[in-house]
């Protein structure tokens, strides 16, 4: 997989995280967050991060489902570290 594929750079765009996350059962679907500047979404949420760690939000998904099972499961698990 080349690094373009992995780091978040402009080909990383182009994937739609809200969609995404919209076709998912799990429980990030109806995420929110309340923040000093507002609420955010758990797609917003994603987003961000993704562009803080850089890394592109389809790569994290297989860690946060692991932990947490926030992609597939509707209802909440904490992680477990």
């Amino acid at each position: 997989m080349p690094d373009s594929e992995v780091v978040y750079s402009p080909s990383a765009d182009s994937f739609d995280i809200e969609g995404y996350i919209d076709q998912t059962p799990g429980y990030l679907r109806n995420y929110v967050e309340g923040m000093s500047t507002g609420n955010l979404t758990g797609a917003q949420i994603v987003k961000l991060v993704a562009e803080e760690i850089p890394v592109i939000p389809i790569c994290c998904w297989p860690f946060w489902n692991i932990k947490s099972h926030w992609v597939t499961r509707p209802t909440y698990q904490l992680a477990r570290i």
